[in-house]
């Protein structure tokens, strides 16, 4: 049943004297996770508990007993915090919108910029107070440490980057003051980087992205877009979209066309 491996040797704690001491075992070790999750959650409250989990237990340090040949990973609450940001990926060109925060929180996003991207252009707009924009690519970046920062009057921030190298590009949002209803939206360039056709499956979720310099064309059965889905098209061969491809009630799809289809 065991999961995960936190300290628990001569951990310093209080006592109910009102001293301190530095006692070992699991009863020690179970409140430092129990302390990991509300810090995770604290950063995503719409995260479930078996998410946080998950994150804690991916991106933990494996530890072999040595009694036993048993693997157990050891928490790394930096390394799950930076595995926190996907869960707030930004898309190419569907923003999230109605973003918002208290004064002097932080908020966190991520940005998956692929080889042969340029002219990347991270933006907030819209709603109201006053956020400010750290990008940093890598890592998180903090209020000192980052690749590209913009602290405008008002919610209009924007980070620009012609030529991105690719990866995960991190964003922080500081809150100089409380601001609501905000959008973040990143947008990029494509080149021709890939020839493959690309055939669209049953469905287009949010999370779904598809690229290609070949020709892009829905399923036998149909495609449907029952949320929201990205189509990102670079097929100068044509887009063929079978008999059955449709945008459900209430769904959106955004789709981007760049130069080089003919």
């Amino acid at each position: 049943m065991l999961q995960l491996l936190a300290p628990g040797e001569d951990v310093t704690t209080t006592t109910v004297a009102g001293a301190y001491a530095s006692p070992s075992g699991t009863s020690f070790s179970a409140p430092m996770v129990s302390g990991a999750l509300a810090v995770l959650r604290e950063q995503h409250p719409q995260a479930s508990v078996d998410t946080l989990l998950g994150l804690l237990k991916n991106t933990g340090l494996s530890v072999v007993d040595s009694r036993n040949s048993l693997m157990k990973p050891r928490i790394r609450v930096d390394q799950a915090m930076s595995g926190l940001d996907s869960l707030t990926r930004v898309p190419n060109g569907k923003p999230l919108a109605n973003e918002s925060a208290a004064a002097g929180q932080f908020s966190y996003y991520t940005v998956v910029v692929p080889t042969g991207a340029s002219n990347l252009s991270i933006r907030t707009l819209g709603g109201t107070g006053n956020p400010t924009m750290y990008v940093r690519r890598g890592s998180r970046p903090t209020v000192s440490t980052f690749d590209c920062s913009s602290s405008n009057a008002g919610t209009s921030e924007t980070c620009t980057i012609p030529s991105p190298t690719a990866g995960t590009y991190h964003v922080m949002l500081s809150a100089a003051a409380a601001y609501s209803g905000v959008s973040v939206l990143a947008d990029f360039d494509l080149s021709c980087a890939s020839s493959n056709d690309v055939v669209l499956p049953t469905a287009i979720s949010g999370s779904a992205e598809y690229t290609t310099c070949g020709t892009i064309a829905s399923n036998a059965s149909g495609t449907a877009v029952p949320t929201t889905g990205v189509l990102q098209l670079n097929a100068p061969g044509g887009i063929r979209l079978r008999t059955g491809f449709r945008v459900t009630s209430g769904a959106r799809l955004w789709a981007r066309l760049y130069p080089e289809m003919q």
